[in-house]
């Protein structure tokens, strides 16, 4: 969603206007052909919501040159529009716009051509990304965060990058995913790693130097995760998610995980440190996860938040890492071998399920960390889909498991709604529920029921 604050006596076009220019784009010489244009899109996603049941964004009717008490009538505080409204309307004020298909792009798989991010609500689905005109302020900080980390790992000494976690090979790799920088407007937080490119939401909230750089490092990262799942061969000698005790290249399925999420952040978090340490970024202070005013505890010692602490400090790095997997990432499975906790956002615990239980849909079962079999979360929900993993081939079965006493909440379930997808279905009277079969599910470990449900 983007939100529009509309002032008193303003209208929807002015405050449209306005919010434009807040993000950087030009209105100053648009013809009043491409605000007819903006308009038409306006409507036509007004009259979308009257007939889902959904909030109108205007009240009256949709007469541009109509009597503007009657038309397109809003009336003075927060305007919520949604993403996909937002990028027509940048698209028509910028004419442009361009699709860049990731080809056959598939949920949850990151190899080449694939969507790095477990976390979408259809693990079948294919995904295409569409390259759009960024703000320029957010382009600008962007370049900023490249050009830092272009000219700052290049500089560092095999020590420093020993430090960060980094060979110079792999330094190597992760410059040239951090030359390949796109933006897209799909919503899936603030970057993602697609194939060998970094693709930057235009919604990116994210502004300073530290902030930028830390998130590119992470989304280089899954690029190279994406890299080595393909060509272990050359990952580094010591690289236990693709190379076995003896040091031998594995050829495994390509899931997202907790393991790899932290791996990510791991880096992304002690290189911003070594470039703060090493006077190349300024932030003395930046402190990635220091708790709101309302959240500190009385007499809490907040100096061990700060970033360069993570240098020395490897028990606090690891701990902060914990905290942040539980706020960011509920329910994603934990490592290849499918361990994973399903639970809801927040909650620091859950149902676990473990490589090796078996997963009965009907009449058939399924083992967890058998032939690329695994559980997992869709989305930040209790939601649960099963699929199968087997190379660059996935097969999801079950996209929708409830669990009984891990059932989803409106909120969850209003994240996963989607008119073009089955899954969730929107109520009479404003609620939203699953689409059940009611096919019964059952968890068993060691020949006993741990946990039941339905699809």
């Amino acid at each position: 969603m983007v939100e529009i604050q509309i002032v008193k006596n303003q209208g929807i076009t002015s405050a449209i206007r306005a919010k434009l220019d807040e993000q950087g784009y030009d209105t100053s010489k648009l013809t009043g052909s491409v605000w007819t244009k903006v308009m038409q899109e306006v409507s036509a996603e007004n009259a979308k919501n009257l007939q889902e049941g959904k909030e109108a964004l205007y009240e009256g009717g949709s007469d541009l040159s109509g009597d503007t008490h009657k038309n397109f009538v809003v009336h003075a505080g927060p305007l919520e529009i949604a993403q996909n409204l937002w990028n027509k309307i940048v698209a028509l004020v910028t004419g442009k716009q361009t699709v860049k298909p990731a080809e056959n792009n598939v949920t949850g798989v990151s190899s080449a051509g694939r969507v790095n991010n477990v976390e979408q609500v259809n693990l079948t689905k294919d995904v295409k990304t569409t390259e759009v005109e960024p703000p320029v302020n957010l382009k600008k900080d962007v370049n900023i965060a490249q050009a830092t980390l272009t000219k700052g790992l290049a500089g560092m000494s095999s020590e420093d990058l020993a430090d960060i976690g980094l060979s110079e090979t792999k330094r190597d790799r992760m410059l040239n995913y951090i030359k390949n920088i796109h933006y897209n407007a799909d919503g899936y937080g603030s970057a993602q790693a697609i194939e060998n490119g970094i693709w930057v939401s235009s919604s990116c909230t994210y502004s300073s130097p530290e902030d930028l750089v830390k998130l590119l490092m992470h989304e280089a990262n899954h690029c190279d995760e994406n890299y080595l799942f393909n060509h272990p061969e050359e990952s580094d000698i010591n690289d236990t998610r693709h190379r076995d005790a003896n040091g031998q290249p594995l050829n495994s399925p390509r899931i997202n995980s907790v393991e790899e999420e932290k791996a990510c952040e791991k880096i992304a978090l002690l290189t911003t440190a070594k470039l703060i340490d090493k006077g190349v970024l300024s932030g003395k202070n930046y402190a990635p996860y220091a708790p709101p005013e309302q959240f500190r505890t009385p007499g809490e010692n907040l100096s061990k938040y700060k970033v360069t602490n993570y240098l020395t400090d490897n028990s606090q790095l690891e701990n902060d890492l914990s905290g942040w997997i539980e706020r960011s990432y509920p329910g994603l499975v934990e490592n290849l071998s499918g361990d994973v906790t399903i639970r809801h956002p927040m909650q620091k615990s859950g149902f676990e399920i473990k490589s090796g239980d078996v997963v009965k849909i009907g009449g058939k079962e399924y083992t967890i960390g058998q032939d690329g079999c695994y559980l997992s979360a869709a989305g930040r929900t209790t939601v649960c889909q099963l699929a199968f993993h087997n190379g660059d081939n996935v097969k999801g079965i079950a996209g929708g498991i409830i669990l009984n006493g891990m059932e989803p909440t409106q909120s969850e379930l209003r994240s996963l709604y989607n008119p073009a997808n089955p899954l969730v279905k929107l109520n009479a009277d404003g609620t939203y529920a699953l689409n059940q079969n009611n096919t019964a599910v059952q968890i068993i470990r060691d020949g006993k029921v741990i946990y039941s449900g339905n699809c």
